[in-house]
């Protein structure tokens, strides 16, 4: 259901939303009011209200004075309202006091859950007032005050919210000191008078105390609910709103990234969770003090000086849990780093798991991300016994006191009587209530204080400045003057330690200090995050003057890391200006070397908000050579591409951003590299019709590796190590015999060659014998038959054929329906140790509460014993046994401490050993999965199981299984003794109980489904967060931040929902719940006061106070009982997870092992190799056989789709075959080990995969080679002056996707990686797309000299690189067409391979 505010409801109900949207907020002197209210949707045709919705919606924080700011909120004081309006909206918005008070709105959704369970249709519209928009400007307003009052670094995050939340949270203290102050009357007035009552006759005397006990009780659960009411709803506003306002910042921060994906997301996944949960406890703060207090007064005035004991249990167990925490505080601190730490990494390897795949690295990385937990582990498990001892001591505290208080009273010869005693032991145990929450509240408090820095550490990072104006001259397009720019960053670097004795292991730890002194010039602007410690690279544009004409094309040519791409940054805003001038002109369409696509359908991400115009969008698909591709695919241009367009080729993701570009109809294009993953054909097509056709008087800057291209264009620049060092037309820069000539001249020399080897093969192919070319003609007609026609494939990539047979390529994440099964508790259980572990836990959970039970039936049983003679009555000093009720009353004070220490220890490491064998179960299940699982499930969804539901089993599971355990052990025993006064009150018991029951069943249904529907609407708020990192540039070059942060509002109030419904059905619960257990105080003291001559006072007062105990305590054991059921749903989608996730074939089979140094040729045998990705899909290789010799090189070619990289995946069966059979030098891949069979073989992949870390690291992220064969391998690379410039050599930073080196010195890097493997087999994928040509030809020379002795198969578009292989193979449609020497292919005028070549011919100078 969508959240929100439609277009349709804002048009219609514009007059009233305004008032409730503005009179609605009732935190602190502000209002909010709409000054714009525009929405602009496409065509309904162009699906995009699925995706990111346009929007023009601005919305201003305004002040205004006195109290009309709250008329809307104090109608809530009306006792009843009648509600109006649609019933899709939230219903507590238009409740009376009565309704607000005790949740009585959401009444029939419980009921609705209890009938049939709950979907995602049956959860309400967020409220306007709740939601992330008028929230998110109102924290905004607050923000941006504080930073104009004390700066941006002296800002305080803190005082923000405080201003947020104030006024709320005043009245929330209100009705907490209300709350206390009918608890503190309750049992210190009435209960004490009706304990000194008993025994008289006066019935009407006791009836009186009965009745105002009851009242007392009843308006402190009045007062309760409504704190709640307040808190909840203040929590979920500054959760929001911290969201949408750390959203917007990371939108105008527009430079290098120093924070991981994984990082980013953790921030709104864990710390803001931890915002609502400080918020959410803040004011239960107040009452410890209060309680204790009030509570110290009322016991000096019965005992005397004697309360002081009570106080000094109090002080001391206060003080001790105030250290506790600061300990606690400490110890987080740490676990957050390793979190950090931990998240990171794992987000990185599911951004390149099929690099790590190819490359079989699962373990050593598994053994780095069990390193990594480990230490979050030892941490935690601190922290948490800090805590679990916390509880304990906050559960023993009123039981201490008692016993120290008493026993020091009548060890002084003073009577006590049994009302003095219960009055004693209830006013402690008030005073108790305020010290047991104190742990959950200190923790929660410190939690946030850790989460708020951390969040303020974002929100204080420098924005740049927009530093681009408007050229004076208005027939410019561009204007730069002598500017000199660089790369400003802060990166902190991972320090990579001496490895262990054992391979693979990796030692990492976060050195936030040290910075990049010198990223390249040409690093990419596709960036998410800057540091607000910056460092100041060198210079990456030295003294750069630039003009450019409207409607004007630009070319931009040079070598690798000669400043082309930052040429691109420097106009889009991205760099530091150092001195001079930059202006720009005109609305900017980008097109990146490295293509963004979102996670949507292939029209989507061509609209990209914009609305559907059928002429503009198909000229669009035409000019970017897309018809075919889209025509072949069942769902048309609906079809879904996939998490960062994973089931593209590299051609089809720069044709789609091509196709954005285009239709966004921007007045100038800055297109960096677009040509170079595309074949020939294609190249010219998209050169022809788009570049020089539809955007003919456009103002165009082309960076291009193409000179073919670059000669065609209106002018040349030239750049070399950040400078332009020749600019003009391409007759200008050839007259002047420059260096341009040079390339140029090269450039013709290279391609003569090319023409006179093609045509010596062709004279070489006729001078063969008849016989021979018959032969040829024969096996070349063979596997043509396999094939019905030589059209070009109009499929996406060859992994896109299968995904895409579905229109709806990402699956959605199914929600669980039911109980939590009992598999999911057998689970956990055995992940703890197993259930003679977990019975020995609770068994020490058992003689705790049996302890507490057993000090208050004692005290009981000696008050009964008055002074020893058969009366039982009279003074308790005098009776001759005292020093034994003394003795046994005083030691059950060792017993309960020395168990509660032990049971904290156990539990502790129980839980904490469940958390992680969950976490390294469902991590290791997720890393087998095959390839097709990552392509259809978001990488945000694996992300919040290894954040959101981890942190959840890690730290929230474990407090509320500990307090639930312990409560209701306590209950357990309570009605022991509550049944041992008197079996009557078990008949009351077993009536309320039912009632118990039935609230508990109505309630855990909701409560779960709740829950589930709140997990699962949380994760696409991950996955965007992580697509708007990854195209952070894409995003602010077409100006759509605003669009992205109506997105992320969307999303976040369709979490809010469901979070708001939770967190307010366990307040239901818990006042239903408190409502029948004063139905059973008062049924028990009326008990008590008919049976009182049975029982006697001091039974009578132990049966009283217990009641009243478990008023409380009932409705909080089964709300914790839900929650933990609730908390449960976490372990259920991990469990589901390791269940079913379908599994790769085993690493290592020790039964067939293949020898140590096989392949020791490289002769690869394909028999009929048939593959599809899924059952039930299209074969996208069919038949294939052929057999490759050792030593061979082998170049594989064929149109977008023809299958080329399918190939790659059967050979190292990142897809099992679907029929035939794989040998390499005789052994039969499919009967090896996935890792015997990977490690055994090098690829290097079209995109280019930088981990954050070191160059060292990328290079060697094992340690497996000596610094010297590094060094070679960058040589050979050409890399080795780069790396030699970087400070720290080998140890310099690469950050987050390797954003500091341009995509062609990341695929030199890979090659460095790939050399170093030297095995006898090598796949390159489009290694080369993105390198200028002579450094091309200078790596294909050295492919040739280092791989001399390996088998090498070369995927590419471009012909120049397969000509000088042994054979080549042409595909088409999963079918091998022509396979054959090149000069056999080139003799023949009607082969496929010849009209490629000619193709070529026609695209070159």
């Amino acid at each position: 259901m969508p959240t929100g505010l439609s277009s349709t409801e804002k048009g219609k109900n514009h007059s009233d939303e305004r008032h409730s949207f503005i009179d609605n907020l009732t935190d602190s002197q502000s209002e909010m009011s709409k000054t714009a209210e525009e929405i602009s949707i496409g065509d309904s045709s162009a699906g995009w209200q699925g995706v990111y919705r346009p929007t023009t919606v601005t919305i201003k924080y305004e002040r205004k004075k006195g109290f009309s700011k709250y008329k809307e909120s104090l109608k809530h004081l009306l006792p009843v309202r009648i509600r109006t309006g649609p019933g899709t909206m939230m219903p507590v918005d238009q409740t009376g006091c009565i309704a607000f008070s005790l949740f009585s709105w959401i009444t029939p959704l419980m009921w609705r859950a209890f009938r049939r369970g709950l979907t995602s249709s049956d959860m309400y519209q967020c409220s306007p007032i709740d939601g992330s928009r008028a929230n998110g400007a109102r924290f905004s307003s607050h923000w941006d005050e504080e930073v104009k009052i004390k700066g941006l670094h002296a800002a305080s995050l803190s005082s923000v919210i405080w201003k947020f939340i104030k006024t709320r949270i005043i009245f929330a203290c209100l009705a907490y000191v209300c709350c206390l102050g009918f608890g503190f009357l309750g049992p210190t007035i009435f209960l004490r008078n009706l304990l000194e009552s008993i025994g008289s006759h006066f019935y009407e005397e006791k009836i009186k105390w009965v009745v105002g006990l009851f009242l007392t009780e009843f308006f402190r659960i009045y007062f309760l609910t409504l704190l709640w009411a307040i808190n909840t709803r203040t929590a979920l506003r500054a959760s929001a709103g911290v969201m949408t306002l750390l959203y917007r910042k990371v939108m105008r921060l527009r430079v290098v990234a120093c924070k991981s994906a994984g990082e980013l997301i953790n921030y709104f996944a864990n710390d803001t969770q931890k915002v609502f949960s400080m918020v959410n406890q803040v004011p239960l703060v107040i009452g410890g003090p209060l309680v204790v207090i009030g509570s110290v007064i009322y016991i000096w005035c019965l005992i005397g000086p004697y309360a002081l004991i009570s106080v000094a249990v109090f002080i001391f167990t206060y003080s001790l849990q105030v250290g506790v925490s600061r300990l606690s505080l400490a110890f987080r601190k740490k676990a957050i780093k390793a979190t950090d730490e931990r998240v990171s990494l794992v987000a990185d390897l599911l951004t390149y798991v099929k690099l790590i795949k190819l490359y079989a690295w699962e373990h050593p990385f598994s053994e780095s991300v069990s390193d990594l937990r480990d230490q979050e582990r030892n941490l935690l498990e601190k922290g948490h016994y800090l805590q679990v001892f916390s509880t304990s001591v906050s559960v023993l505290t009123p039981v201490l006191a008692n016993i120290f208080t008493i026993l020091a009273y009548t060890m002084t010869a003073h009577s006590l009587s049994a009302a003095e005693a219960f009055t004693i032991v209830m006013a402690n145990y008030i005073a108790s209530h305020g010290i047991k929450t104190l742990p959950m509240c200190i923790k929660d408090i410190v939690n946030g204080k850790v989460a708020i820095k951390r969040l303020q550490s974002i929100l204080q990072l420098e924005e740049k400045e927009n530093y681009s104006t408007l050229p004076s001259n208005p027939e410019n397009a561009v204007y730069i003057s002598k500017a000199t720019l660089s790369w400003e960053q802060s990166v902190p670097s991972l320090s990579h330690k001496s490895c262990k004795p054992t391979k693979g292991e990796l030692n990492l730890s976060v050195t936030d200090t040290e910075k990049v002194p010198h990223p390249d010039p040409e690093a990419s602007v596709d960036t998410a995050l800057v540091s607000s410690n910056f460092s100041t690279s060198l210079p990456a544009l030295l003294d750069i003057s630039f003009v450019m004409k409207r409607g004007s094309l630009i070319g931009v040519c040079g070598q690798v890391g000669s400043g082309k791409s930052s040429l691109i940054g420097a106009l889009l805003g991205q760099m530091h200006l150092r001195h001079g001038q930059v202006s720009v002109r005109g609305s900017l369409a980008y097109v990146p070397q490295h293509p963004w696509i979102l996670n949507s359908s292939i029209r989507e991400n061509i609209l990209f908000g914009l609305p559907f115009q059928s002429k503009r969008y198909y000229e669009a698909v035409y000019c970017c050579s897309l018809t075919e591709d889209i025509a072949a695919l069942p769902g048309g241009d609906e079809t879904e591409v996939g998490e960062r367009g994973v089931t593209l080729s590299g051609g089809q993701k720069q044709r789609i951003s091509l196709a954005r570009a285009l239709y966004s109809d921007a007045e100038l294009y800055l297109l960096d590299d677009p040509l170079s993953c595309v074949d020939a054909s294609v190249a010219r097509h998209i050169f022809q019709h788009y570049i020089k056709g539809a955007l003919r008087g456009k103002s165009v800057i082309l960076v291009a590796h193409q000179l073919q291209y670059i000669q065609e264009c209106d002018e040349v620049v030239l750049m070399h190590e950040g400078k332009i060092i020749e600019q003009g037309t391409d007759g200008e820069l050839k007259n002047k015999d420059g260096e341009y000539a040079a390339l140029i001249k090269s450039y013709i020399k290279r391609e003569d060659e090319l023409e006179d080897r093609k045509l010596a093969t062709v004279v070489k192919g006729f001078s063969r014998s008849v016989e021979e070319f018959e032969t040829r003609a024969k096996v070349q007609c063979h596997s043509r038959s396999t094939s019905t026609s030589i059209n070009a494939s109009a499929s996406l990539s060859d992994i896109a054929e299968t995904n895409l047979a579905d229109v709806r390529l990402m699956t959605e994440e199914e929600i669980k329906q039911g109980d939590i099964s009992f598999d999911t508790y057998r689970s956990y259980i055995l992940a703890a140790g197993g259930y003679i572990v977990s019975f020995l836990v609770l068994i020490w959970f058992i003689l705790q509460a049996a302890c507490i039970a057993f000090s208050n039936w004692w005290l009981s049983y000696w008050l009964s014993q008055g002074s020893g003679n058969s009366s039982s009555n009279g003074v308790i000093t005098e009776n001759p046994e005292i020093e034994f009720y003394q003795m046994v009353y005083g030691l059950s004070v060792c017993v309960m401490i020395t168990i509660g220490l032990i049971l904290g220890y156990l539990f502790t490491k129980t839980t904490m050993k469940a958390a992680s064998n969950l976490h390294d179960n469902v991590f290791i299940r997720i890393f087998r999965s095959p390839m097709h699982f990552f392509d259809t499930i978001p990488c945000g969804r694996i992300l919040n199981i290894f954040t959101r539901d981890i942190d959840e089993v890690d730290s929230q599971l474990p407090v509320v299984m500990d307090a639930f355990l312990q409560r209701v052990m306590i209950i357990v025993f309570n009605l022991l003794l509550v049944a041992f006064v008197s079996p009557w009150f078990l008949v009351v018991l077993a009536v309320l109980l039912v009632g118990f029951g039935l609230l508990q069943r109505i309630f855990r249904v909701a409560l779960r489904d709740l829950k589930r529907q709140e997990n699962v609407t949380r994760s696409p708020i991950y996955s965007h967060i992580s697509a708007s990192a990854d195209g952070l540039a894409t995003i602010c070059a077409y100006q759509k931040q605003e669009d992205f942060v109506e997105k992320f509002c969307q999303l976040v109030d369709t979490n809010s929902s469901p979070l708001y419904l939770y967190h307010s059905s366990i307040r239901w619960l818990g006042c239903r719940m408190d409502g029948l257990s004063v139905v059973m105080i008062l049924i028990i003291t009326v008990l008590v006061v008919i049976i009182e001559k049975e029982v006697g006072a001091a039974y009578a007062g132990l049966a009283i106070a217990v009641a009243m105990q478990l008023s409380g305590m009932f409705q909080y054991a089964v709300r914790l009982g839900c929650d933990l059921e609730t908390r449960f749903t976490s372990v259920e989608r991990i469990h589901s997870y390791i269940q079913e996730l379908e599994s790769e074939a085993p690493p290592i089979l020790e039964n067939n092992r293949p020898s140590p140094d096989w392949p020791t040729r490289g002769r690869i045998s394909f028999r009929r190799v048939c593959m599809r990705y899924r059952p039930g899909l299209p074969l996208v290789l069919k038949e294939l056989t052929f057999d490759i010799s050792p030593q061979e090189k082998i170049g594989i070619v064929g149109r977008t789709g023809a299958g080329k990289s399918s190939i790659g995946a059967v050979l190292f069966r990142l897809t099992e075959l679907t029929s035939g059979t794989i040998h390499i030098d005789g052994v039969d891949v499919s009967k090896l080990g996935l890792e015997d069979l990977r490690s055994r073989m090098s690829v290097i992949p079209q995109d280019p995969v930088l981990f954050h870390g070191t160059v060292r690291y990328n290079l060697d992220p094992f340690q497996r080679n000596t610094d010297k064969e590094m060094w070679e391998a960058l040589e050979k690379t050409h890399m080795k002056e780069k790396v030699l410039l970087l400070d720290g050599g080998l140890d310099a930073s690469v950050v987050e996707h390797g954003a500091n080196f341009s995509v062609g010195e990341r695929q030199l890097l890979c090659m460095a990686r790939a050399f170093l493997r030297c095995t006898k087999v090598l796949l390159l994928d489009e290694a080369t797309a993105a390198i200028d040509l002579e450094t091309d030809h200078l790596i294909q020379q050295t492919i040739k000299e280092v791989f001399a002795e390996s088998t090498v198969l070369i995927i590419a578009h471009r012909l120049s690189t397969v000509l000088n292989c042994d054979r080549v193979m042409v595909l088409q449609e999963g079918k091998i067409v022509e396979f054959e020497d090149p000069s056999v292919l080139s003799s023949n005028p009607q082969s496929i391979f010849t009209q490629m070549l000619s193709d070529r011919s026609t695209s070159k100078l």
